[in-house]
C-alpha cells in the first residue's frame, strides 16, 4: 500500500470504503495491462474522510488483503465498524482475521441506516452536503 498522506491514522473508524477503478499500465515487457487500483476511504466518527492509502490489487497475491488489512492496524488503527468494497475472493476472510468486529457492507448507499447513529450531528451535516 502507498501511503499518500502524513496526517495520522484514527484509531476507530467508523466506515471504511475500497473504492476500485480499473487503469492501463505499461507491465515489464512493454505491454499495457489493466490492473485495479484500490483506494481506502476512512470516515471517522466526527465525520471527517480521510484518504488512507493507495494499492494496486495483485491478483496472484492470496494474501493480498489480508497484508492490506495488517498494514492497516500497524499504523494504529484498531476498530472498525463498517467495511465496504467489491467483492474480491478472501476480502471478508481477511477482514474478519484482522478486524474480528467489523461488519462487511457489500452496498455502501443501501446500508447507510447502519452507520448513521454512530455519526455525531457534525458529522450528520457533513454526510448530507
Amino acid at each position: 500500500m502507498i501511503e499518500i498522506t502524513n496526517k495520522n491514522y484514527k484509531e476507530t473508524y467508523l466506515l471504511i470504503t475500497m473504492i476500485t477503478n480499473t487503469i492501463r499500465i505499461k507491465n515489464k515487457d512493454d505491454k499495457v495491462v489493466e490492473k485495479d487500483l484500490n483506494t481506502l476511504i476512512g470516515l471517522d466518527v466526527n465525520g471527517d474522510r480521510q484518504i488512507l492509502g493507495l494499492s494496486i490489487y495483485d491478483k496472484l497475491n492470496n494474501h493480498y488483503f489480508l497484508d492490506l488489512f495488517e498494514i492497516l492496524k500497524s499504523k494504529a488503527v484498531k476498530n472498525i465498524y463498517f467495511f465496504s468494497s467489491h467483492e474480491y475472493s478472501n476480502i471478508k476472510k481477511s477482514l474478519k482475521i484482522s478486524f474480528p468486529n467489523a461488519l462487511w457492507i457489500d452496498n455502501l448507499t443501501m446500508n447507510i441506516v447502519y452507520f448513521w447513529k454512530y455519526l455525531s450531528f457534525r458529522g450528520r451535516g457533513l454526510m448530507l452536503e
